[in-house]
């Protein structure tokens, strides 16, 4: 067996791994939040499709301009429970598995390598339970990002082999791709104008042509974007956020005050210990390459992924709101720009190092499944229990349901429990989707 195939079957191996350990964690997970209010009773196809789709056209105008992302998780809350983990698990080692290609491009398969990026992925990433458990949440970041990057991929491959048949048929295809890739997420999309421009630019630079597909691809980017944020929905809602957070009768300069603490204050927590690493990582990599490195592509390529990080982080000045589950693309973005020098680095050299480093993270990230594992389960067996209570008193007659065990998860899982409000959204939604008239959580017996 050759050297490479033994590569690949091992780096399979590994993505099976990692399969079962997010099989276990998305079984478990609950129907939360707006979970609810994707859930039909009709399941006659027809029907069906359109009420998603006017669902989707009521989204469109009143909430928000990410329908692509929308739509998936309409498909996620429609092909039941356990279709709904597998697909969702699948898409979370090919969003690896993708980061792993952009990074590894034009070198041997590396299993190592893999596991590392697995590793790391799973630990970094923001707001793990909301981003890639939670079925709303999923469809929103890890499979929006999954998109982008996927898109993206064709780019990074051209400029690093300078390979690929251009035709008209595949540059309607990239021009369609690209609709749906920048009508996902709006600070992905930022991030995507920003590295098709510099990827020109790059091919510029190294007197590469810039082929059609890429040109209709960028056109296509920039039509979704605009359809995502010209939605009637994005203004209204920002009117409901501004108004909740008190921003209406602040001063222009008091608002952009908050939106600057906002974002700077997630940079310090999620994208600069990310970035201390990479100047790090950058120094020894410049350092082994000497003059050339000015003229390394694999330089530039990771600079230009970590340039497109931070734009797609300084974008999120543009929203009132910057939860931590936004940050995943950015930070997907940065373990690429890291991943890519690293993967270029000397494998003799680095030997002993992986040994060490695959050591502590596969550590680190036994203890974190085990708390994770641990929450999860509580969490599902607390929302099982309320299910049970909630049907018995159905059964009853009753259709105003009060709760006494509240559940409380640390700040890191990003839980919101419902609240003693039976007016709060997240009641509301919780009564609409049991059909009841209404529910609440006792939190002082």
């Amino acid at each position: 067996m050759t050297d490479n195939r033994l590569q690949k079957l091992t780096l399979i191996g590994l993505a099976c791994l990692f399969f079962v350990f997010v099989f276990v964690l998305n079984r478990l997970y609950p129907l939360y939040a707006d979970d609810w209010g994707y859930i039909y009773s009709n399941d006659s196809f027809i029907p069906l499709c359109k009420e998603v789709l006017g669902r989707l056209y009521s989204q469109y105008m009143t909430w928000g301009g990410r329908s692509v992302v929308h739509g998936i998780a309409h498909v996620l809350s429609n092909i039941g429970h356990n279709g709904k983990v597998i697909v969702n698990s699948l898409a979370f080692i090919a969003y690896i598995y993708m980061i792993y290609c952009i990074s590894n491009k034009g070198k041997n398969p590396n299993c190592i390598f893999f596991l590392l990026l697995g590793l790391i992925l799973w630990l970094v990433l923001p707001a793990f339970n909301s981003t890639v458990l939670w079925l709303v949440g999923s469809a929103n970041y890890l499979w929006g990002t999954f998109i982008v990057i996927l898109f993206l991929y064709p780019y990074y491959s051209y400029y690093i082999s300078g390979k690929f048949k251009d035709n008209y048929l595949k540059a309607m295809f990239f021009f369609l791709v690209g609709i749906f890739s920048g009508w996902t997420n709006e600070n992905m999309f930022a991030a995507q104008i920003f590295f098709i421009i510099g990827w020109g630019l790059l091919l510029r630079y190294n007197k590469m042509k810039i082929p059609v597909w890429a040109i209709l691809g960028f056109l296509g980017v920039c039509i979704g974007g605009l359809i995502m944020i010209l939605a009637p929905g994005n203004y209204l809602r920002s009117e409901v956020v501004n108004e909740s957070l008190g921003l209406v009768d602040k001063s222009l300069l008091e608002n952009i005050a908050y939106r600057v603490l906002k974002v700077g204050y997630r940079y310090l927590v999620y994208i600069f210990p990310i970035s201390i690493v990479y100047v790090v990582l950058l120094y020894f990599f410049k350092k082994r390459l000497g003059r050339q490195a000015k003229d390394s592509k694999i330089l530039l390529g990771s600079l230009l992924f970590f340039a497109t990080a931070h734009i797609a982080w300084m974008s999120m000045v543009a929203s009132p709101i910057f939860p931590p589950r936004a940050a995943f693309g950015i930070v997907s973005l940065l373990i690429i720009a890291l991943g890519v020098l690293y993967a270029d680095m000397d494998k003799k050299r680095l030997r002993n190092i992986n040994i060490g480093m695959v050591s502590i993270l596969l550590l680190a990230f036994l203890i974190n499944f085990y708390f994770q594992y641990r929450s999860i389960n509580y969490l599902s067996e607390e929302f099982g229990k309320r299910e049970l209570y909630l049907e018995e008193q159905k059964a009853k007659g009753h259709k105003d349901i009060s709760f006494d065990n509240k559940i409380e998860l640390p700040s890191r899982y990003d839980f919101e429990d419902l609240s003693d409000d039976p007016e709060y959204w997240l009641n509301e939604m919780y009564a609409k989707y049991y059909g009841i008239n209404s529910v609440r959580v006792i939190y002082d017996k």
